[in-house]
């Protein structure tokens, strides 16, 4: 089982941070897979050759690399594998450096 305990499903900028945490069958490894919207595909950052591993309640900081996704858009893709092998994947849009959130979005820079 995996249980998010904090995680904003917002977009991101190149350069922003996110947190998130876990609960549930530990550990988890978190793997990142970054997505371009042009041109399109999968194009791996330096996040997305590691691996991490953390556990229950352990505070993870999801971080849009600012030197990747500068002038770009797409996503962030993180999968989630517990300790007894159930996955889960999140999707964080990102966000070009120079365009503006959403007037819904609340965001502190």
């Amino acid at each position: 089982m995996i249980k998010i305990v904090k995680f904003e499903n917002v977009p991101m900028k190149p350069g922003d941070n996110q947190m998130l945490m876990l609960d549930g069958n530990e550990p988890f490894t978190l793997t990142y897979s970054c997505f371009v919207d042009n041109p399109p595909g999968f194009r791996p950052c330096e996040a997305c050759s590691d691996s991490v591993t953390i556990g229950s309640n352990q505070v993870h900081e999801i971080r849009c690399d600012p030197f990747f996704w500068q002038g770009k858009t797409g996503r962030i893709i993180v999968h989630i594998t517990d300790g007894v092998g159930n996955s889960k994947s999140l999707s964080i849009n990102v966000l070009s450096d120079n365009m503006s959130y959403p007037e819904h979005i609340a965001m502190s820079s």
